[in-house]
């Protein structure tokens, strides 16, 4: 939780600062007619976040609970963020890598990012092949193991309605802050593949 206004605060200040809110919170409601009245719980709460901001005021005038539902600068709606995207048909012609599906993804701060992606395939011939990976920006180096996957059929026992299925998932590097592409690439290298589809998933789920 990020509370404060230039410097960070040691974990030892931030232990004590909330050690002494709890501690003067609970003294000041003794004290008051919260014991002797029937107050509302919303005016219990106004009263307890009136003096903890006193009591970390006090003991640390350098922070400050204004941002305290952000991490880092980042609000809770920014934690994690995701998009999915869907390509009905993708027929590469040569072994060059074509991107059959693609999502853009804005990343609020650096982090890694969950990918999931599907595609079903068929062939017109018997002994078809290609590849697919997953790809971060155009490139492999985004992602720390091969994504890459062979394949094809012996036999033409496929068609448009009635596919071979493929699937990867993989978490990405720590990847810089800003925007990311990410997509799912095939080709083709023997006889007639085509890929139809195809959807993928990008999900930022954390930077450790």
């Amino acid at each position: 939780m990020s509370l404060i206004r230039g410097t960070r605060p040691s974990p030892a200040m931030l232990v004590a600062v909330v050690a002494l809110v709890g501690a003067l919170a609970g003294t000041a409601l003794a004290g008051s007619d919260v014991q002797s009245s029937a107050l509302s719980k919303k005016k219990v709460k106004k009263i307890a976040k009136k003096e903890a901001e006193k009591a970390i005021d006090a003991a640390a005038p350098g922070l400050s609970v204004a941002n305290a539902d952000a991490v880092d600068g980042v609000s809770e709606e920014e934690l994690t963020v995701g998009r999915s995207a869907f390509d009905g048909s993708c027929d590469p012609n040569t072994a060059t890598l074509l991107d059959c599906v693609a999502v853009t993804l804005t990343l609020p701060r650096s982090g890694r990012v969950l990918l999931d992606a599907d595609l079903g395939f068929f062939t017109d011939a018997g002994g078809a092949q290609g590849e697919c990976l997953l790809e971060v920006d155009g490139g492999t180096t985004g992602i720390p193991h091969s994504t890459t996957g062979r394949l094809g059929e012996d036999a033409d026992t496929t068609n448009s309605s009635a596919t071979n299925g493929y699937a990867r998932t993989a978490v990405t590097n720590v990847l810089a802050a800003g925007s990311h592409t990410f997509a799912l690439s095939c080709n083709e290298d023997v006889a007639n593949i085509v890929y139809n589809r195809a959807l993928i998933s990008a999900v930022m789920i954390g930077s450790a």
